[in-house]
């Protein structure tokens, strides 16, 4: 019974794995100004919804009292599709993505790293930007895609990074490029997982 008990509970740590669902919390500044607050400033999460299908949600988490706006997200993806079916919006009440481009190692980073996957958010005019609060969801299609290929670092430099997000606006008039610190979600998952499954063995 203790060895059943403890293979559910080792499944219960390892099953999240199978969903293939990232988090990234963008707490580390790469280049320009600190934004305001405390870390986190971004939190984007990575879900599988289907065959193919990966779904996204990028929230900002600056204080409510900030101006700042989030205009730039940087992507990477291994290994990269053969093929893209579609991208759709899921969620942007405020009309704030106003555009997106997927080139392999096409997508032009700091220090002279190369992502593959870029999706723009609304700089200026009569629009809103995405400032505190808000919330921008997103689908992408393409064969055998899921969300753990973009569990990977960008490359061409000596910087690799999983993500790095452009925040504007700061309060001291500069701007901010930010990346994830460590590792996303699942890999301490899996971590533990691993650690329970031998625990498992170890009493048998």
């Amino acid at each position: 019974m203790k060895h059943l008990r403890l293979a559910s509970l080792c499944a219960l740590f390892v099953a999240p794995l199978a969903a293939h669902a990232l988090t990234f919390n963008f707490t580390v500044v790469v280049t320009g100004g600190t934004p305001d607050g405390p870390a986190p400033w971004g939190t984007l999460t990575i879900s599988d919804s289907g065959v193919n299908t990966v779904d996204f949600t990028l929230t900002n988490t600056s204080p409510v009292t900030s101006s700042q706006f989030f205009s730039e997200l940087d992507l990477n993806i291994t290994p990269y599709p053969s093929s893209f079916t579609s991208f759709s919006v899921i969620s942007d009440p405020d009309l704030l993505l106003v555009g997106m481009s997927m080139a392999q190692d096409g997508i032009n980073g700091i220090a002279g790293e190369k992502f593959d996957f870029e999706v723009d958010f609304r700089k200026s005019g009569s629009g809103q930007r995405f400032t505190s609060g808000k919330s921008v969801s997103w689908q992408l299609v393409a064969t055998g895609l899921d969300a753990s290929d973009f569990d990977s670092y960008s490359t061409g430099g000596n910087l690799p990074m999983k993500a790095m997000l452009h925040i504007q606006s700061l309060r001291d008039g500069t701007s901010s490029k930010v990346t994830p610190d460590g590792v996303p979600e699942p890999a301490t998952m899996a971590i533990l997982g691993l650690g329970l499954f031998g625990l498992a063995r170890r009493r048998r």
